[in-house]
């Protein structure tokens, strides 16, 4: 999940996948674009092809037609003049052909023409026996017509019963075809299976045969067999791709640019889908929860005595791509889409669960949560913090709730719900004092429990504004009567210069603790949980690797 997380968190793979799909949309419409053009040339090959079959069923089909007249009811003397007669009738018919004969003994005795000849002509055994065919007719092909007084004249004869009819030579169907650079070959087909090539390419029947109509990736041309409907012959044509598709060109180009256009309007939609989908926003609001929320706890020191006396619960959320992420990158998304009470029931339940399996029994510890203003309501909050675990007196943790100003709020009714909040115990700061909505008015009339100065305060430069103010804020606040937190304690110096005021009743800042889990906070805890006199241990660096002196022996 990880890798893949990182895939799409890139911008440069959401790029190259966006890439992915221009060249994968476009091939793909190029590619169904060169299957239409497949299919229209096979589908012109095939009109080519039915053109050459037709020009040689057409004759077979109108000689079976012609024989089955003659044979019907002929007269009973055969080149007698009634029968002669009636020959010649037949030879009349528009079907395009015009010469009838009759045969006794294998040889040629009269004609629809000529009459009876004065010398029989033969044309030898026939090519194909009635045996061979479904229609029982026995063929001659290709015989010289010079007997029959047509010197130079060249046909095929289809008998049956005795009477026989001239078909002429093919038409120029097959020679034009072959002229446009298809390869084709016209086959009679018997009963046998055998074929007998009649025309074009000796041999391609037999190889292409049993090959599907259509496209040829071994020779990369297209390629139709087909057969007459009356099932005698059949034709072959085959066209090498190169020599179809110049007619199909302005087709192609067409296809390229349409799958161009396609491809870069798939890939942009599809890229800003992603970037929407996967953006840091989209995310967070996909995947807030319990499992994905973490709580990290920071120390909060009492100035007088140096013990560890409280916590604040920060929240950390963790990225599908299993970074860590602060506050101020998730907050304005959980403002902006309305996820304030989502995340701290989430916050809160997790702390509460941690604390109470991590932190030993004997540790009596006020634990400090940040409330957003439009969620400080009684009502909200007391099911969330107010139940105490059964069986027990007085609970383990002392509540506390940090009102993060980052709204303003109405005075009269935070004043309320503070009120009703108090009854049971739990109390209220106002956090970042200083930079925030409140004012010294605004202090004055909450009945707040403390105040958390932003900071900016402890960790302003010497001689720099906020540092100068920093003595009066505490004035300030210690004159309305209320508990003072400074929060930003970094250095042994600045934790020293707070301990000598005396409005100062609490820090917190890297120099006293940094935020840590609860197992690390469990550790750092079980020095003096539970001991009278314990102080914060000694032992404890600090950043600039000075030694932490118990505050409290500065007051003692």
């Amino acid at each position: 999940m990880t890798v893949l997380a990182k895939l799409f968190l890139s911008a440069r793979q959401l790029r190259l996948i966006a890439t992915a799909i221009w060249i994968a949309v476009s091939c793909s419409v190029i590619s169904a674009g060169i299957f239409y053009i497949v299919l229209d040339a096979r589908e012109d090959l095939k009109a080519r092809g039915d053109m050459l079959l037709e020009e040689h069923a057409r004759f077979s089909r109108t000689a079976i037609e012609l024989l089955d007249i003659l044979n019907k009811q002929p007269p009973s003397e055969p080149c007698g003049p009634a029968f002669l007669e009636y020959m010649r009738k037949a030879a009349f018919l528009p079907d395009g052909i015009n010469t009838i004969l009759y045969s006794e003994g294998g040889n040629v005795v009269c004609s629809a023409n000529s009459g009876r000849l004065a010398t029989p002509v033969s044309f030898g055994a026939p090519d194909v026996a009635a045996e061979d065919t479904p229609y029982g007719i026995e063929i001659w092909f290709d015989r010289p017509q010079s007997g029959l007084g047509l010197p130079g004249e060249t046909g095929s004869l289809v008998g049956r019963g005795g009477f026989l009819v001239v078909i002429p030579a093919a038409s120029a169907v097959g020679p034009a075809i072959s002229k446009e650079s298809l390869d084709y070959e016209v086959v009679m087909t018997l009963l046998s299976g055998a074929a007998i090539h009649r025309g074009g390419t000796t041999g391609l029947h037999e190889a292409l045969r049993d090959e599907q109509a259509g496209f040829s990736f071994g020779d990369m041309a297209l390629q139709i067999s087909r057969c007459g409907d009356l099932g005698l012959f059949c034709v072959t044509v085959h066209q090498p791709l190169a020599q179809a598709l110049p007619a199909f060109l302005p087709q192609l180009i067409a296809f390229v640019l349409i799958g161009a256009i396609c491809g870069s309007a798939s890939s942009r939609y599809v890229e800003r889908r992603m970037r929407r989908y996967w953006s840091f926003e989209e995310r967070f609001v996909r995947n807030l929860g319990f499992e994905t929320v973490n709580c990290a706890y920071q120390p909060v020191m009492e100035v007088a005595t140096g013990k560890i006396v409280g916590l604040e619960v920060l929240a950390r959320w963790r990225d599908i791509d299993g970074q860590q992420v602060y506050p101020d990158q998730f907050l304005p998304v959980i403002q902006m889409r309305g996820l304030t009470r989502r995340f701290t029931e989430i916050v809160i339940a997790k702390a509460k669960a941690e604390l109470a399996d991590h932190i030993p029994e004997e540790c009596q510890l006020q634990v400090a949560f940040n409330i957003f203003p439009r969620d400080y309501s009684y009502e909200f909050l007391f099911p969330l913090l107010g139940e105490r675990v059964p069986g027990t007196i007085q609970p383990r943790f002392d509540y506390v709730l940090e009102i993060v100003e980052t709204d303003s709020f109405d005075v009269a009714s935070v004043k309320k719900e503070m009120t009703m909040l108090r009854r049971h115990g739990i109390r209220t700061f106002i956090d970042d004092f200083g930079i925030g909505f409140s004012n010294i008015g605004t202090l004055a009339e909450l009945p707040i429990d403390g105040v958390k100065l932003d900071r900016s305060f402890a960790m302003a430069a010497d001689g720099s504004l906020f540092a100068n103010m920093l003595p009066r804020a505490l004035e300030l606040i210690g004159s309305a009567g209320h508990r003072v937190v400074v929060e930003g304690i970094e250095t042994r110096q600045r934790l020293e210069a707070l301990s000598a005021s005396p409005h100062v009743e609490f820090a917190q800042g890297y120099f006293i603790g940094r935020p840590m889990p609860v197992d690390k906070l469990s550790m750092f805890l079980a020095e003096y949980c539970g001991k009278p006199d314990s102080l914060l241990p000694p032992q404890e660096i600090g950043p600039n690797g000075d030694k932490i002196v118990p505050i409290g022996q500065h007051r003692r």
